[in-house]
């Protein structure tokens, strides 16, 4: 599958969102008279959400638009923030522009999910990229977002504050019909290849985040970490199904950690974040994330399954077709 940059009339204009602008209050005596505090700046990832095309040859992934960066300040250029793919040559083509957008090509390779805008759309994919007349949106309502799919296609699962309940994981068709909600606050979705598993995040207790296995049939789940204040969360399964990646974060920098479905074997594997499988299971993409505080990081690196000979896929400023 080839994707290429769309001209500005293709373009997802039904997801594309104003920013918004924010009005300060006080009077001027006490703007005068206080001091301003230095805040660190936190910089985002130049790059996020990798995932893979079913054939392996590329992987998908959002680009947050950073062009430069320096001690206090970062540049974002909105007409280069979007949904990116890379091959494995590091060679980019763009699909669209919009805001805080997350996508996952379908298995069979025809269609795209998308979040954008806080809804989850479909749409098709042709030889040049996305179809704009087939663009449908699947959820309203809540703040939607990491829609993933089945292992055949015909169901979405992704996390949405839809209800009272905070963040849960929802499962619909494609018709946006819900078949199925994790009853407990959850996050971060990832199919187990039997279709009737989820992997997810989600927070037992205050300050904690553990990752655990939901089965759709019995509506039971498994507890798979159990680490108090350490944060393990962005769980992905193999294709397999036997191994689970995820990102520990214990303290800065982030790593990713390696363990079987059921929990047991959980080892260190390399630094970095949001891990996830290639098709054939021998490698995983991942966000070089060593430290939020330092500017040019974030960016995309392929790993194979031990953690070693680690390569750089896409550079620390805008993409180049």
């Amino acid at each position: 599958m080839i994707w290429k940059r769309l001209s500005r009339s293709e373009t997802f204009v039904a997801i594309i969102a104003l920013t918004p602008t924010f009005l300060g209050c006080g009077s001027d005596e006490e703007t005068v008279n206080s001091i301003t505090p230095i805040i660190p700046v936190l910089y985002p990832n130049h790059d996020d959400r990798p995932r893979w095309s079913p054939d392996g040859a590329q992987i998908l992934y959002f680009h947050s638009g950073i062009t430069g960066t320096d001690q206090y300040t970062f540049q974002v250029d909105p007409t280069v923030r979007g949904l990116w793919s890379v091959d494995m040559m590091g060679k980019t083509s763009f699909l669209l522009r919009a805001v805080n957008i997350h996508g996952e090509v379908s298995h069979a390779g025809d269609r795209i999910a998308i979040s954008a805008g806080g809804n989850i759309y479909i749409a098709a994919l042709a030889a040049g990229g996305i179809d704009s007349l087939s663009v449908y949106v699947l959820t309203s309502g809540g703040s939607d977002h990491f829609p993933t799919w089945s292992p055949g296609d015909s169901l979405i699962a992704y996390e949405s504050n839809a209800d009272s309940q905070g963040y849960r994981v929802h499962v619909v068709d494609l018709t946006g019909v819900e078949a199925s909600a994790l009853p407990f606050p959850s996050r971060e979705p990832s199919w187990f290849p039997d279709g009737e598993q989820i992997a997810f995040s989600w927070t037992p207790a205050r300050l904690s985040e553990e990752v655990g296995r939901y089965d759709v049939r019995t509506s039971t789940h498994v507890r798979l970490t159990n680490n108090g204040l350490i944060r393990d969360h962005w769980p992905s399964v193999s294709p397999t199904g036997n191994q689970v990646l995820y990102t520990r974060i214990e303290q800065r920098p982030a790593e990713i950690w390696l363990m079987n479905a059921d929990g047991s074997n959980a080892h260190f594997v390399t630094k970095g974040a949001q891990a996830t499988w290639a098709p054939d299971g021998a490698s995983f993409a991942f966000v070089y994330q060593p430290d939020s505080n330092i500017p040019g990081l974030g960016t995309l690196w392929l790993s194979d399954v031990n953690g070693s000979r680690p390569e750089q896929l896409t550079g620390p400023y805008a993409p180049v077709p």
